[in-house]
């Protein structure tokens, strides 16, 4: 299903299933639930804290084409992720900053991280370094990002996961994608992505089995 906007540009939705086999006695999918509405200040630093730049801290709703919010309020409180895609300055990653200030509206759930594609590269490369004070480490990174129970940590149990597609796809890179996503997955992790990119061109650039992931 794609959704077509008109007031912040050509920002494509394209829902995402999520696997729901094998799920009998895992942890409960997270639905949205209206509870007591807190602070602008509490939730500024829940944006903060999750990864939002401080430029789409102030996303609001209100400004969200009604139709097009209405549709991505209601896959975003199912079990479904979000393919958003489409030019430059089309207003994708305001969109998303919008849903994460609706998410803390409406939920105190924490575990929500919000990150660029080549940001998350240039943090797992950091670990590289034998620096004094890096206490991550290449897994440790991966596992927070892929919703992994796994060792110490605050697993991303939702993923924001912005401009995919124009890092370099080098094999690494390529592969750490990959595992991150094929996780989430896995692991029935909810993913928003963003990307200049439809799925068709993405799999032109990095190959078919990450844009496969993604659609599934």
């Amino acid at each position: 299903m794609e959704i077509k906007p008109e007031p912040i540009g050509q920002i494509i939705l394209r829902c995402q299933e999520l696997n729901q086999q094998n799920t009998q006695g895992s942890e409960p999918q997270f639905i949205l639930e209206k509870k007591k509405v807190p602070s602008e200040e509490s939730i500024i630093e829940r944006m903060k804290y999750s990864g939002v730049p401080p430029l789409f801290r102030q996303g609001d709703p209100l400004k969200i084409d009604s139709d097009l919010w209405k549709q991505a309020i209601e896959f975003f409180e199912g079990n479904k992720g979000l393919y958003i895609f489409g030019p430059i300055g089309t207003g994708k990653t305001y969109f998303c900053s919008a849903l994460i200030r609706e998410h803390f509206n409406r939920s105190g759930t924490q575990n929500l991280r919000m990150i660029s594609t080549p940001e998350l590269f240039l943090k797992i490369k950091s670990t590289f370094q034998n620096k004094t004070g890096i206490t991550d480490s290449e897994d440790s990174i991966i596992n927070e990002y892929s919703g992994s129970e796994q060792g110490w940590g605050f697993p991303a149990k939702i993923l924001f996961l912005d401009d995919i597609g124009i890092e370099k796809p080098s094999e690494w890179a390529l592969q750490t994608l990959y595992t991150i996503i094929d996780r989430r997955y896995s692991n029935i992790r909810k993913t928003v992505f963003t990307s200049n990119l439809s799925l068709d061109s993405l799999s032109e650039r990095l190959g078919d089995r990450i844009p496969s992931r993604i659609a599934e």
